[in-house]
């Protein structure tokens, strides 16, 4: 890509946002583990320094203010209001949430699902091999696929709105906000949860009785939406340093790259668990 061509816009769109991984931060950094070869590599690092990849929600094609619209408006509007509604949650308000927190947050978790640097590749490649083509058929939208312009263009285009629409689902989100919410607190005396670049940890289908969704939100601080009050209980009910175990080791074993910590502590336990990068693309 030109690099005059970005001027207005980011370059470096964060897949694992900022105001996240602050709550891992001790002095402004966090620890941050990853292999790129054999041996396990741990750093001290600031959030701004990790977990983005360069131009990864570019659209190079279009006109310079909208090149880089879904990180610099979508997801950045996404984000400053999921900062808002997680203050909140760690402030212990997670049952007191007023409707646009819950919306907020709602938005936030379905951004983590579809912002990875492996999920928008595939996007893209799904529009490419044929979404387009279907969608002249779902919506007035298409007209802008009749413009004669350039492939790379109208594929920009479609990416574009198909990364928006999914980010925005209506329909997902009023499921999301259906679930049952609460925190696990984890005791002092516990190790603390791990996070990573894909720390979303859930049941394939959201619709059963038995179905989750959890994800660490601060070092003591588990989120949990569940469908029914007696898995609830169940969660609930769990000793919690063996919660704790499985998380991190779920953590850590869908890591795609990075894995990240307040503190050195479980280098040995993150060691026997995080793979080698599985890709040859370079996100930091």
């Amino acid at each position: 890509m030109n690099e005059t061509t970005f001027q207005q816009g980011s370059r470096d769109h964060h897949y694992i946002p900022a105001f996240y991984l602050r709550k891992w931060c001790v002095d402004g950094k966090l620890y941050t583990f990853s292999r790129p070869h054999s041996e396990l590599r741990d750093r001290r690092i600031s959030v701004k320094g990790v977990g983005y990849e360069r131009d990864l929600y570019a659209l190079p094609s279009l006109p310079a203010p909208t090149q880089t619209i879904l990180e610099d408006v979508l997801l950045k509007a996404i984000d400053q209001r999921a900062s808002n509604a997680l203050d909140a949650i760690l402030a212990g308000s997670i049952g007191e949430l007023g409707d646009s927190d819950k919306l907020a947050w709602g938005h936030f978790i379905l951004s983590l699902h579809h912002r990875h640097p492996e999920k928008v590749r595939s996007l893209r490649q799904t529009w490419t091999e044929g979404y387009k083509k279907r969608l002249q058929d779902l919506c007035a939208e298409a007209a802008l696929l009749n413009d004669p312009s350039s492939d790379q263009i109208r594929d920009d285009q479609g990416f574009g709105m198909l990364f928006n629409r999914i980010n925005l689902s209506e329909s997902v989100v009023a499921y999301l906000l259906g679930m049952q919410w609460f925190c696990f607190i984890s005791n002092e005396w516990c190790y603390p949860f791990l996070t990573c670049d894909q720390p979303l940890i859930r049941t394939q289908d959201l619709r059963l009785a038995s179905s989750y969704l959890m994800f660490p939100v601060s070092p003591n601080t588990l989120f949990v939406a569940v469908n029914t009050s007696d898995f609830a209980k169940q969660v609930r009910r769990m000793e919690p340093r063996k919660l704790i175990a499985d998380i991190n080791d779920d953590i850590c074993i869908r890591a795609t790259r990075f894995v990240f910590s307040n503190s050195p502590s479980q280098k040995q336990f993150i060691s026997n668990r995080l793979a080698r990068t599985k890709n040859s693309h370079s996100p930091r």
